[in-house]
């Protein structure tokens, strides 16, 4: 079980411990998984970016694309209610520490 201490230290070893894993497999092997990676994310670029890309598959493969790129436009919604809440949380910050130090030193805000 993790727990909230050695959650960061266990995320913060992570890549390390990708790296002996990869130096472990073939290049063949490695070569392999960063080919399907490349092709996947051309893939998924090539389904978001129209609906015509769909409508040129043949019929067969149309329904599981159709799905897919539902699925895909689902996640990119929340990638940027994901952005936009950090951003919103990052001015946010700026401005109470900004506050926090004006008071500090007796000065008013603007």
């Amino acid at each position: 079980m993790l727990s909230i201490i050695t959650l960061p230290i266990r995320l913060l070893l992570l890549p390390f411990r990708i790296f002996r894993v990869i130096a472990s497999l073939q290049f063949s092997t490695v070569l392999g998984i960063l080919a399907g990676a490349g092709t996947a994310f051309v893939a998924a670029r090539h389904l978001l970016a129209s609906e015509e890309n769909i409508a040129a598959l043949p019929g067969q493969l149309q329904g599981p694309a159709n799905a897919v790129r539902t699925e895909l436009l689902h996640w990119q919604g929340h990638v940027t209610d994901a952005q936009r809440a950090y951003s919103e949380g990052t001015a946010d910050g700026k401005r109470d520490l900004q506050q926090q130090s004006l008071s500090r030193s007796g000065r008013d805000s603007d």
